[in-house]
């Protein structure tokens, strides 16, 4: 599963179009309904894998972009250390992420 987070959107766009190809291709089938029924279980199992792997996937890019933010906020109050929590988030919201590297390349 791993292997799965550090898939970009394409990878991931492709590994779902194959479970459903495979899904398909399971309904299609003509066989017993034993391997019906075991492939299925299979494909539900891969699915419910990729399903935790996407969560986990999105639960870390929020918690990146959440670490992201807290790092600028604390650039941005060493820079103007009497600004508001407002004026922070406005800065922020107009790419303010640029104002620590600009006053450091001013000193």
């Amino acid at each position: 599963m791993r292997w799965l987070l550090h898939c970009g959107f394409h990878q991931t766009k492709g590994i779902r179009a194959g479970l459903t190809d495979l899904n398909n291709d399971n309904r299609h089938r003509t066989q017993g309904r034993e391997e019906y029924l075991r492939r299925r279980q299979h494909l539900e199992a891969l699915q419910n894998l990729l399903k935790k792997a996407l969560g986990a996937r999105l639960e870390m890019d929020r918690e990146c972009r959440r670490q992201a933010r807290l790092v600028a906020e604390r650039q941005y109050k060493i820079v103007k250390p009497d600004a508001t929590h407002d004026e922070v988030d406005q800065a922020l919201a107009n790419g303010g992420e640029q104002v620590f590297a600009q006053a450091v390349r001013r000193r």
